[in-house]
């Protein structure tokens, strides 16, 4: 019977780690373990985490996607730090944690380049689950640009976007638009302003549906497809 080949250490992998989670626009620091065969990702509380940052909730995290590791915290520092022993808990962490944010931010900056190339400004945020797209300004003339671009260009007819009411009406338009866009249901929000603050409309959007809108985005020219 053939003895079982030992684990491959995690510290050959120092510089990958580092690069991917650079790559993925995550805050994060990889160092060796103090047994100089694992590392040390340490990554800071932030909204991509599709975890709270506590330990406990790391570890749990970590058991449920089956990669072999820890989860501590200094005290008194909100770093969560994961102890990764193996160079197969290393490529677990990058392919279910780091390569998703990867995609997703490459997506998100995909979609941000439609819409400026358009003229519509927007502020994106993205996780490893979805993007949140917040278009801003008054009377929500982004969000009926971007309708016009989707081959909508009256959504706000008979509409007062100075009335709540009415700003529901275009939040509900909106819904079907880009729903109907992407294939599925979305998430939209709409902020109304005041006298210091412009009126946001919010669009959530699922990985998969943020390339869709973005693919839709690259093809239309001038409002026309």
């Amino acid at each position: 019977m053939s003895t079982p080949a030992a684990p491959q250490p995690a510290a050959p992998l120092r510089q990958d780690l580092q690069r991917i989670a650079d790559k993925a626009s995550m805050p994060a620091l990889v160092e060796p373990g103090e047994d100089g065969t694992s590392l040390v990702f340490s990554l800071y509380p932030q909204r991509q985490l599709p975890f709270k940052a506590r330990p406990s909730a790391v570890r749990a995290w970590l058991n449920e996607h089956g990669i072999e590791g820890d989860a501590t915290r200094e005290d008194g520092d909100l770093t969560i730090m994961l102890h990764l022993p193996t160079a197969t808990s290393v490529h677990q962490i990058i392919k279910v944690l780091l390569e998703p944010l990867v995609r997703a931010n490459a997506i998100a900056v995909g979609l941000q380049k439609a819409l400026s190339d358009h003229g519509i400004y927007a502020s994106l945020k993205s996780s490893t689950r979805a993007i949140t797209l917040d278009l801003v300004d008054d009377e929500l003339r982004s969000s009926i640009a971007l309708a016009r671009l989707l081959g909508t260009p009256r959504i706000d007819h008979g509409l007062d976007l100075q009335d709540r009411d009415d700003v529901r009406g275009l939040v509900k338009r909106m819904r079907y638009l880009v729903s109907g866009i992407v294939g599925s249901d979305v998430v939209v929000r709409a902020q109304p302003g005041s006298a210091r603050v412009s009126d946001q409309l919010t669009l959530r959007l699922f990985i998969d549906q943020a390339a869709r809108l973005a693919e839709r985005l690259a093809r239309t020219s001038g409002g026309q497809e």
